[in-house]
């Protein structure tokens, strides 16, 4: 199977690790609106009021070479509605309050106040954030106006709406989910499938057509929760931004039209922490996603222009590939990130279409991984019809 054509030439750009900027901004809080949905779990230990101060980190720009270029995120790309709060004991990995909704942010504001659970004895805290996800469980509530796609693609207008089953951290029950008791069972839990759908930057933001935000999640310094406090909590975006272009002048001049862009096998699947290989770099082989989960596509239709924003999808380096073709030796791992270029030519009636098939990643030999928070710029420029077969 042949993935590349010698008159297409594609440019490819992705960013290396994000860089986290360690500087924070003292703002006034604005009013939000917090929900301790259930009871304390502290077990009658003393609580102490926090301000916590979130920073969205800058996306990373080219990374294999070690360096740590970046690039600061719009203010869509950076915007917080909702977080979660989870306090963990260091020494011993229990949780040490019930986790806490908050909602209502203003768009520009990045800090807000909770209660933390006070340490005893010298012990340490971290606290963890997950922002962007919503309430819900692992579908949205029947007023949101979102789909379920029965084929696992992408939602779209005239879908039956899906109805709530629970909110995420939390059991309809009195008692956190035993995955969240722990440090290490939130860490692998993955965030509600509806937080993980695809979507374009025009639906972003408050004038975008669905309000989409990214998900985050980032965690504290260890420290000694005694009195009131600050806590500084960098926030990293879980899912890349897969930008394709496609020169249409020159499609024009050979006589071509976008039919669509299509983006296939985006994982509905998305843990708190990233499934990437403890070096903290890119997979060398494919990551273990559950059985079960689906693989969506998202169609951008006829633009000849896409941002997309996905959940990361690590499948790993093929060694010895080169520009992701097929050979019987060499294979393409079955749930790469592939983007389909469908385009029309010809005289005839209809008139013809041809599919191109590009394979974003970390280059274009043989590396198969989109990592979160990281830019991958595809850019596609074709140079004649495709060939008579």
């Amino acid at each position: 199977m042949k993935t590349d054509y010698p008159h297409i030439k594609i440019k490819r750009g992705i960013g290396p690790k994000s860089v986290l900027a360690a500087l924070f901004l003292l703002l006034l809080s604005s009013c939000t609106k917090e929900e301790d949905i259930l009871q304390d779990t502290s077990d009658g230990k003393g609580q102490c009021e926090a301000t916590i101060r979130l920073d969205v980190g800058s996306f990373g720009l080219n990374g294999r070479a070690g360096t740590r270029a970046s690039v600061g995120g719009t203010a869509d790309e950076n915007r917080i509605d909702n977080i979660w709060v989870f306090q963990y004991n260091v020494e011993t990995g229990q949780s040490m309050k019930t986790p806490v909704y908050i909602e209502d942010f203003d768009s520009n504001n990045i800090q807000t106040k909770t209660d933390l659970t006070i340490n005893e004895n010298g012990q340490h805290s971290v606290v963890c954030i997950v922002a962007n996800i919503g309430k819900g469980g692992a579908y949205e509530d029947t007023d949101s106006g979102e789909s379920a796609d029965t084929d696992g693609s992408a939602g779209t207008e005239g879908d039956s709406p899906v109805t709530t089953k629970e909110t995420w951290a939390l059991d309809k029950t009195d008692n956190i989910k035993e995955v969240f008791k722990t440090y290490q069972g939130f860490l692998s839990q993955a965030i509600p499938v509806s937080a993980t759908q695809p979507f374009i930057s025009s639906n972003m933001g408050e004038e975008g057509s669905k309000g989409k935000v990214i998900p985050m999640f980032g965690e504290s310094k260890q420290m000694v929760i005694a009195s009131k406090c600050y806590v500084s909590v960098p926030l990293v975006r879980m899912f890349a931004r897969v930008k394709v272009e496609v020169d249409p002048a020159n499609l024009q001049e050979h006589g071509m039209t976008i039919q669509s862009i299509k983006f296939c096998n985006i994982p509905s699947y998305c843990r708190v922490s990233s499934l990437v290989n403890d070096d903290g770099y890119h997979n060398t082989s494919p990551a273990e996603y559950p059985d079960g989960i689906e693989w969506t596509s998202y169609d951008a239709k006829n633009a000849d222009e896409v941002n997309l924003y996905l959940p990361e999808n690590l499948q790993g380096i093929v060694t010895g590939m080169s520009g992701k073709e097929e050979t019987d030796d060499y294979k393409i791992p079955e749930h790469a990130l592939r983007v389909d270029l469908t385009v029309s030519y010809g005289n005839d009636t209809p008139k013809k279409t041809h599919t191109y098939k590009v394979y974003p990643g970390f280059d274009m030999d043989n590396d198969f991984n989109i990592m979160r928070n990281y830019i991958y710029n595809v850019s596609i420029k074709i140079t004649k019809q495709p060939e008579e077969s």
